[in-house]
């Protein structure tokens, strides 16, 4: 398959799998890829805030509301779970 007809290909499956694309494509708000793009499209850039910053945040936004955890039931900020034990305990 050469490059032509790989790009044909990569656009008939987006179009297939996502039907609102051909509207876009057709109003000219978009183009399709001309070539698949691979996970190297994409590098990985470094954090741009210290690690736990986005768990602080949930934390902050939750206030007292009770959160489930998979697997915990029901918890609330200042509550920890034991690794043997799925019941919160204090600190």
């Amino acid at each position: 398959m050469n490059e032509k007809e790989a790009a044909e290909a990569v656009a008939a499956e987006l179009l297939q799998k996502y039907p609102g694309l051909a509207d876009m494509v057709e109003r000219g708000l978009i183009r399709l890829p001309r070539k698949p793009n691979g996970p190297g499209a994409y590098p990985r850039l470094e954090s741009v805030t210290p690690p736990g910053t986005a768990a602080r945040l949930l934390d902050e936004e939750r206030e007292d509301r009770p959160i489930s955890l998979p697997g915990r039931g029901l918890s609330r900020p200042g509550l920890k779970s034991r690794a043997t034990n799925s019941r919160p305990i204090r600190d």
